[in-house]
């Protein structure tokens, strides 16, 4: 790959297209400073997708579109393209571009199709191409590079390693992995919400079967009982419409005449109304020709108005041409004086213009020989200041050959101290890895005992789950009664609350009471509510108490008479009992239990209740009570279970009487209710409690098996790191057996460099004597040529002055000549101007005379519309006065006719009565086969119309219809103890079973996608590790070569520094540099052209190690001298054959080394232009 051309479009202050084509050899862009040459950089940097404002210079990305100048409109959009040759080695081109406008819309394009900033990256990744790579090095970058923290540094290793593209893989693995455990947990949780969902809808499903057999059995029986009476009321339907019939065909005459006569009555009505109508068009007629006389007879006047204004004008215009023929001949006198003074004045100044001519000849020779004699002069400036310069540059060399031998004995006595150290370390790194290998094999055996342990914990925790999952199941179906007793309770308490049984007037009087209880504070109660019993003896209790169930227990008769009695004869019957002055109870005892044994009350009521119940004596059943009436004394009962009564004299009773009876049964019920809740409640807290036992338990087994899995964890963490130690361990003892011999080799050669400065340094003194000998001569050349000058310049001066003189002249002439001219034009327009004025009022006059015989013409026309309108307006009144005689005559017919027509209605009305009471018989049979077909619809989902037609052969004769509405009150029964039924329960149970299978398989292939995802993580590491290693390796090696080559010997190193972060892919890189002479420095004491140096050796040396396709280098020498310089352009040169370089500089140097040199430059101000030079020829082509 390499890159073909960058063009940029409303980029920054690249205002119009500008193309940049490189070609595979080194290309340089000059400029002065702020031309926008770094913009190219930018631009680069921009199109491959950077999002940095920092780093683009900008406050905000709007800021790279073109924002104008002076003389320039801003650009409405930016647009970038990079264009690559030889993509995949078969010479394919890659074209990426970006635009940005300036509404915030954006795109990058590839090969002109839009894709996304990923898209891009991808592409490049691994290639050192990038907004991060080292593809592009900035004059600032170098000092980040240096200056940026241990891990900061790592990237441009990554890049070089080609692992960017492992790092972005193993982020989205971890990305993916952080989603399915994430998935995992919500899939658990749902999976066990689904698990207590179908345990709790198995035991609906199995109700809601029962209530589909009821239901089923039971539309059934209504279906037959619906077809009976369905066909009973069709019979009915039928007689009825027979009679209807009979009757509709006899009212059948009246109707038609009446309808003839209706007939007439309109056509009569409307041959009135069409007569109105025409009579009415004719007024309208009659009042329009009365407006268009209006009219005409205006336009008449305006146009005789009209006559007179146009003779008058006529006038005006005659004298209007008098007047400007005596200005015309005025202005034609001034344009005669102007013409003779202008030929005087062209006249003296064509004179004075070929003496000006003369002095010129003789000023252009003065400038030449001046001219020349500067040009000497600098000449001799020129061999002077090169002389200086050799001189200062031979000192310096020779100085630098001094030093450098100075250095070189330091630098001996220095690799000594090293060779002595390294064999030291060497020892002890070797005794350092033996430790290291012991470390790592305890740690292994530590794993495997932890390993162990945690399958143990993990088994415990399974069992654990079982016993939790199965107490949960016993809480749901408590939770599940619970709920059932609760629901019952609330009906209960709802019918309670609103006092159901209780009738409407004692209901009103409870309400009055519980508004002002005050004002009848003798009203104790209601009987049904202050006496209880369980709910055995409720049924029994109602029915002794029979209707005073219903009564009010007052302390005052009078007062509940005197309050309520108006009450009772609106709303119905009230009854009250005095609580202290009842009948007294019978006395005496009994081998039977008496019903006020079984009644409870407050202790104020005891005495009425005994006088109440007392005389009941309770039997099991009716047979019981019937065998007891021989024994009961007077005024005693008997009374069962059941609530039947048999008494003294043959009296029984049997069911439920009307009124309030059941109240005292949904009490009782009531309270057996509450005690069967709480213990319901009591179970619940036991299971529950075992629950959160074993919830503990399992909690604390989780944290033992997180704690084994933390020390595992802790334990793989310490073999990797012990594995890292050895390796680093092992790459030390590798790398001192490696540089050791080079040191020794360095200690060899430092004696020859020691001899070759000496000789430099001789050399370079006698060089340096030769010149200053070469600059004492060319002294008094220089002083001589400077006299010369003088002399010239003087004569020069005055030609100058005689020049200026008659320059000035000429210039007043010239303003005269164009004041003359300016003046003459402007009389020669007013001549044509007043000329346009006459032929203009001319044309008026003429124009007039044709409106005037126009105008004439059109007051005669106007007066004839008058005569005929006139005519038109008696006609039209003729003939409105015949039509209004025309509608009189219609108007006494229509009369005659309406009086027929009223005595056939009267008529026609007795018949339409008798046909209207047949069809409300026969709509209320209609409307109860509607009502019976949509309650069949309603309760059974089912047309009985279509089903009439199934069962022609059903023998209504045969049913037992009292047997089948038995049967169906049973059948409601059953479903109505049922309760809340949930039919959707089998559906249910069948789709939570479904979806139990369905998670369980999400679970597996999740735990699945869980463990591949892992895989590749560790996969990636693996192989990210070794690459990062042998790159670093490699890097290393060309870090030593290349630092030596610019600064000319030294030593330079990298290592990964791991005391905070043991794993190779994370830990820092450590840059160590010890320039010639001097003692191993930190980067941050190093002067700043050392750092520079440095830093181009090291970025040199990953670009040895991976070579991207191109690089930019924006002003990176700018902190070199010329030596170094020298040395970094070496480097460019070495390293061209691999990459394209583009460099962005001031220095002459780094210039003469380019093969194509783009300058750029601002010729307007606020936009940049690019200059193009190249080296081989002498074309300069200007974008």
């Amino acid at each position: 790959m390499r890159l073909n051309k960058i063009i940029l479009h409303g980029f920054k202050s690249f205002a119009d297209k500008t193309e940049f084509s490189f070609e595979d050899s080194i290309t340089g862009i000059v400029g002065p400073n702020g031309c926008g040459k770094s913009n190219v950089v930018d631009a680069v940097k921009w199109v491959l997708g950077e999002q940095s404002k920092k780093s683009l210079r900008s406050s905000q990305m709007a800021d790279v579109i073109f924002s104008g100048s002076s003389k320039r409109k801003a650009s409405g959009m930016a647009e970038v393209v990079m264009i690559f040759g030889d993509v995949d080695g078969e010479g394919s081109e890659l074209q990426i571009t970006r635009r940005l406008y300036r509404d915030g819309d954006s795109a990058y394009l590839m090969n002109g199709k839009t894709c996304r900033l990923k898209d891009i990256r991808e592409q490049f990744m691994d290639t050192g191409v990038g907004v991060s790579a080292y593809s592009i090095i900035e004059q600032g970058q170098i000092g980040q590079l240096l200056s940026a923290s241990k891990k900061e540094r790592r990237m441009i290793f990554e890049e070089a390693a080609g692992i960017s593209k492992f790092k972005a893989h193993k982020k989205e693995a971890q990305r993916k992995l952080e989603k399915t455990e994430e998935r995992m947990l919500r899939v658990a949780d749902i999976y066990n919400e689904v698990q207590k969902q179908l345990r709790s809808v198995k035991l609906q499903a199995g109700k809601a079967r029962n209530y589909v057999e009821y239901k089923e059995r039971l539309d059934k029986l209504r279906l037959q009982y619906y077809l009976a009476e369905y066909k009973r009321l069709e019979d009915r339907k039928t007689q009825t419409e027979k009679q209807l019939a009979g009757v509709k065909e006899s009212c059948s005459e009246v109707f038609r005449e009446l309808s003839r006569l209706e007939t007439l009555q309109a056509e009569l009505q409307n041959s009135l109304r069409e007569k109105e109508h025409t009579i009415s068009s004719k007024d309208g007629e009659i009042i329009a020709v009365k407006g268009r006389i209006e009219q005409t007879s205006q336009r008449a006047d305006f146009l005789m108005n009209r006559l007179d204004e146009l003779s008058k004008r006529k006038t005006d215009a005659s004298k209007r041409i008098s007047e400007l023929d005596n200005q015309k001949a005025m202005l034609e006198a001034e344009v005669y004086r102007c013409e003779n003074e202008l030929s005087d004045v062209e006249s003296q100044a064509q004179s004075k213009q070929d003496q000006l001519s003369e002095l010129q000849e003789l000023l252009n020779e003065a400038e030449l020989d001046v001219s020349s004699i500067n040009s000497r002069i600098e000449d001799q400036k020129t061999q002077a200041l090169d002389a200086v310069r050799k001189t200062t540059q031979i000192k310096n060399e020779i100085q630098n050959s001094q030093n450098r031998a100075e250095n070189l004995m330091i630098e001996k006595e220095r690799l000594s101290k090293s060779v002595d150290s390294q064999q030291t370390q060497l020892e002890s790194s070797q005794q350092d890895k033996k430790q290291k290998q012991k470390e790592l094999e305890d740690v292994k055996s530590r794993i495997e005992e932890l390993s162990g342990k945690l399958e143990a914990n993990k088994d415990m925790i399974e069992e654990l789950n079982a016993e939790i999952s199965e107490k949960v199941n016993q809480a749901a179906s408590e939770k599940q009664e619970k709920s059932a007793l609760e629901r019952e309770y609330r009906l209960l308490n709802e019918l309670e609350k609103s006092n159901e049984g209780v009738g409407k007037s004692v209901s009103r009087l409870l309400d009055e009471v519980e508004k002002s209880p005050e004002n009848y504070g003798y009203i104790c109660g209601l009987a049904s509510k202050i006496f209880e019993s369980d709910v055995k003896h409720s049924v029994a209790v109602e029915a002794a108490l029979g209707e005073m169930v219903n009564w009010l227990i007052v302390e005052d008769s009078k007062s509940f008479v005197k309050d309520w009695k108006p009450l009772a004869d609106k709303s119905g019957r009230l009854g009250a009992i005095e609580k202290e002055q009842l009948p007294a109870s019978p006395s005496g005892s009994s081998e039977h239990p008496r019903l006020s044994e079984f009644v409870r009350c407050s202790d104020e009521f005891s005495g009425l209740k005994d006088r109440l119940f007392s005389s009941f004596i309770l039997a099991e059943d009716i047979d019981k009570a019937l065998q007891l009436r021989n024994e009961l004394k007077e005024d005693e009962q008997a009374v069962t279970l059941a609530g039947e009564i048999a008494g003294q004299g043959g009296s029984v009773k049997f069911g439920r009487g009307s009124g309030s009876l059941g109240i005292i049964s949904r009490k009782s019920r009531m309270n057996e209710l509450n005690k069967k809740i709480e213990e319901v409640e009591g179970r619940i807290a036991e299971i529950e409690a075992g629950i959160d036992e074993n919830n503990s338990r399992h909690k604390e087994l989780s944290e033992t098996a997180s704690q084994i899995g933390s020390e595992i964890e802790q334990a793989n963490s310490d073999r990797y790191k012990a594995q890292s130690s050895l390796q680093l361990v092992d790459q030390a003892i590798e790398n001192i057996q490696r540089d050791l011999p080079e040191s020794q080799r360095e200690l060899e050669g430092i004696d020859e460099k020691i001899r070759e400065a000496e000789k430099s340094k001789e050399e370079n003194e006698a060089q340096l004597q030769e010149i200053e000998q070469q600059t004492s001569s060319s002294d008094s050349l220089l002083e001589d040529l400077r006299s010369q000058s003088e002399e010239k310049q003087q004569y020069k001066n005055e030609l100058n002055s005689q020049v200026t003189n008659l320059r000035i002249n000429i210039g007043q002439d010239t303003v005269k000549r164009n004041a003359l001219k300016q003046e003459l034009s402007g009389l020669k327009g007013r001549i044509e101007n007043v000329k346009l004025n006459i032929k203009s009022a001319r044309s008026d006059i003429e124009g007039g005379d044709e409106q005037i015989e126009s105008t004439t013409q059109s007051v005669l026309n106007a007066e004839s519309d008058l005569s005929e309108l006139y005519s038109r307006k008696e006609n039209l009144a003729d003939e409105a006065s015949e039509l209004r005689k025309n509608a009189s005559e219609l108007f006494e017919k229509l009369s005659e006719t309406e009086k027929d027509l009223k005595e056939k209605k009267e008529s026609n009305a007795e018949g339409e009565n008798r046909v209207h009471k047949l069809d409300l018989d026969l709509n209320e049979t209609k409307i109860k086969i509607e009502d019976l077909i949509q309650k069949a619809a309603d309760e059974l989902e089912i047309d009985i119309t279509t089903q009439q037609q199934d069962d022609e052969q059903f023998d209504e004769s045969e049913v037992n219809w009292d047997e089948i509405k038995q049967e169906i009150s049973d059948l409601k029964t059953k479903i109505f103890r049922l309760g809340n039924v949930n039919v959707d329960a089998i559906d249910q149970q069948e789709e939570l079973e479904k979806r139990e299978a369905f998670l369980s398989e999400q679970i597996d292939d999740l735990t699945e996608s869980k463990n591949k995802l892992s895989e590749l993580i560790n996969r990636i590491n693996v192989e990210s590790r070794e690459k990062f290693q042998d790159t670093f390796e490699k890097v290393r090696q060309n870090f030593k070569e290349i630092f030596r080559k610019l600064f000319g010997g030294g030593k330079a190193d990298v290592h990964l520094d791991d005391e905070d972060e043991p794993d190779i892919l994370e830990c820092g890189i450590e840059i160590i540099a010890q320039p010639p002479g001097k003692g191993a420095k930190a980067i941050s004491l190093l002067s700043g052209g050392e750092k520079t140096m440095t830093a181009i050796a090291l970025l040199f040396a990953i670009f040895k190690t991976k070579p991207s396709p191109f690089c930019f280098l924006d002003e990176v020498d700018a902190a070199l001298d010329e030596a170094n310089n020298e040395r970094f352009n070496m480097i460019v040169q070495e390293f061209q054959k691999d990459s394209q370089f583009i460099i962005v500089t001031h220095a002459k140097r780094t210039m003469s080394i380019v093969d194509k040199l783009f300058g750029v430059t601002m010729q307007q101000q606020g936009v940049s232009k690019r200059i193009t030079v190249k080296f081989d020829s002498e074309d300069t082509d200007a974008a």
